[in-house]
């Protein structure tokens, strides 16, 4: 048989400063279940991306090496749905820094939604643009510039190959036009 347990007493003691109950003086824009509700809300398509252009003409205003910003994803394809993420992208001049630090001085947290943010110097861009690969074609076929649309349309224009389509894409297309694919 066990022995039994020792009661012990742990003396009650103030709380320490930094345990202090507080409010936030700033409205989070993530979404969030309401105190009385178990529903959750999330904002809209349309709502995320009139504060994604908002942001993206900010952006444009405060970084003069700025080129271009877009969004990917489900949110340029409309497809985004409850617990979407923002998907950007931004092409800049020059950026020294490694491409994970690029981001961290953007301040996507003022978003609607959470938000992942690709910063990518101009010639990184071009060379995904030539190289082909996968994410190049797909970010060629999905990219929705909220600014520099000018120049990225001139980008695309001086691109000597065309960008392979997706196959959902593809497919797509041909669906238009009467066609039918395989694979």
């Amino acid at each position: 048989t066990s022995r039994p347990g020792i009661r012990t007493a742990t003396p009650r003691a103030l709380r320490s400063n930094t345990t202090v109950q507080s409010r936030a003086n700033w409205h989070f824009a993530m979404p969030v279940t309401s105190a009385h509700s178990s529903i959750k809300r999330w904002p809209s398509a349309e709502v995320v991306l009139s504060a994604a252009s908002a942001w993206a003409r900010a952006a444009a205003e405060q970084r003069p090496d700025l080129i271009a910003l877009g969004c990917f994803g489900s949110y340029a394809r409309g497809a985004a749905g409850f617990g979407s993420d923002l998907d950007l992208i931004a092409v800049v001049g020059t950026d020294n820094r490694p491409a994970m630090e690029r981001s961290l001085d953007w301040p996507t947290e003022t978003l609607p939604v959470p938000a992942d943010l690709l910063v990518y110097t101009l010639s990184e861009w071009k060379q995904m643009q030539v190289e082909g690969g996968r994410f190049g074609r797909t970010l060629r076929a999905e990219a929705r510039w909220l600014a520099g649309r000018e120049a990225m349309q001139r980008l695309s224009d001086t691109q000597q190959e065309p960008p392979i389509a997706p196959p959902s894409v593809a497919g797509e297309a041909a669906r238009r036009s009467g066609e039918t694919t395989t694979g």
